[in-house]
């Protein structure tokens, strides 16, 4: 293995991930550039203010009430 083979390798790991990351932001980009061409109904803008705190809950509660993959059933656990 040269070092030319491995430059190339690494090259074409970075062009890979370069144009993932272009894709990515494209089509988040694409939400919020189209976002104000079509108006949303009135209940999908009240419901879409729940959902930071649906997706705070969702990574939050995991680490408070299960231990080891097995739900917590006491209420004297510390983490409580």
């Amino acid at each position: 293995m040269t070092l030319a083979y491995v430059l190339k390798r690494i090259g074409y790991a970075v062009l890979i991930m370069f144009l993932a990351s272009l894709v990515t932001f494209a089509a988040r980009l694409s939400f919020v550039a189209f976002s104000s061409m079509h108006n949303m109904p009135n209940w999908m803008k009240q419901t879409l203010q729940y959902v930071p705190a649906a997706a705070f809950a969702t990574i939050v509660a995991p680490q408070l009430l299960l231990h080891d993959g097995v739900l917590i059933t006491t209420l004297l656990d510390p983490r409580l």
